[in-house]
């Protein structure tokens, strides 16, 4: 081979060799920069295991309040009295029959605590007995109206105390049999500066000491009266100013 082809040999392939060079050289640099350059993308978040989310215990429910309903009040307890004196036991154990009972009746109801009691000894008359200026055309309802707490206990309480006293006795009408008329309390009817011991102790448990005080120096009588008539007829009761 003549020197001047071998010449043309080695000039052909260092050409190739460096166009190889100028065509991979950029490639590989670019391989190297993506290789080195960091992962810019978000981490994917580690899953979480699956958390079951417990309700709430369920709270005992409160009990139903129970429901309101409508007790009728008792009835009204029987009256304290006070001690009645020997005059007026003595006095009203030796009452007429006819007005011993009437008085029982009348006593029984007031005792009972129970207003619609009285109707037994008002339905004993022919006619209604005077109880004054009416609130109501029904007793009951009447004595319901004027006692001061509306459920008509003073009414039963005043006619115990009352009957619990000595009665005095007054005539009406010209039957000498019959006309005799039984009030409680004495002091009703008699003046007050002839009252007797008795009479003045039974005004003082009906009235209370200044009460009975009062009355005595004024010489006039102020509160409930009852009477009984000499057949048992049950006549008035009312309150006498």
């Amino acid at each position: 081979m003549s020197r001047k082809v071998l010449i043309l040999l080695i000039v052909a392939s260092v050409l190739v060799v460096t166009a190889s060079a100028l065509v991979y050289w950029p490639l590989a640099k670019e391989s190297r920069t993506a290789d080195a350059a960091p992962d810019m993308r978000p981490a994917a978040s580690p899953t979480s295991p699956a958390t079951s989310v417990t309700p709430p215990a369920a709270q005992p429910s409160a009990p139903a309040a129970p429901s309101a309903t409508l007790v009728p009040p008792p009835p009204s307890p029987p009256p304290a009295l006070p001690e009645p004196s020997t005059a007026a036991r003595r006095a009203n154990a030796t009452l007429p029959g006819l007005v011993a009972e009437m008085r029982d009746a009348i006593l029984a109801a007031s005792r009972s605590g129970k207003l619609e009691e009285l109707l037994i000894p008002i339905q004993w008359n022919e006619l209604k007995p005077d109880f004054g200026e009416m609130r109501a055309a029904d007793p009951i309802a009447h004595f319901r109206a004027v006692s001061q707490d509306g459920t008509g206990a003073e009414v039963l309480a005043v006619l115990a105390r009352l009957l619990e006293t000595a009665p005095t006795i007054t005539r009406q009408g010209r039957d000498i049999e019959n006309n005799r008329m039984f009030v409680w309390p004495a002091a009703a009817e008699q003046p007050m500066a002839k009252l007797d011991i008795a009479a003045r102790a039974d005004l003082t448990r009906l009235a209370g000491d200044k009460a009975a005080a009062a009355m005595i120096a004024e010489g006039r009588y102020r509160g409930w009266r009852l009477a009984i008539g000499a057949d048992g007829t049950w006549h008035s009761f009312r309150r006498v100013e």
